[in-house]
């Protein structure tokens, strides 16, 4: 009875995984149609607190290591979550 209850708790482990996955993929391709590399963008690097910096994608969105949606943006060596990136101008890369 208890492998039972252990294979159950497994299997809806592993199914809100997936659905966790898929929502995080999911937000990345929307922000992809949305928002092409080289659109204007504020980003804050810690708190998401003040106007941000300006600046402009320089990728296209990924899911980082299958847990975070991030994107990289001119002037950071490094990713920024998409929480804390917002696009200036949708209309594209001018």
């Amino acid at each position: 009875m208890a492998d039972v209850q252990v294979d159950a708790h497994e299997a809806v482990a592993e199914a809100l995984e997936q659905a966790r996955q898929q929502a995080r993929q999911a937000v990345v391709t929307e922000w992809n149609a949305r928002v092409p590399v080289g659109t204007p963008v504020r980003y804050w690097t810690g708190a998401r607190q003040g106007e941000g910096k300006p600046s402009r994608t320089r990728t296209a969105a990924i899911v980082l290591s299958g847990h975070t949606p991030v994107v990289w943006v001119e002037g950071e060596g490094s990713f920024i979550a998409l929480t804390h990136v917002q696009p200036t101008d949708t209309e594209g890369p001018q």
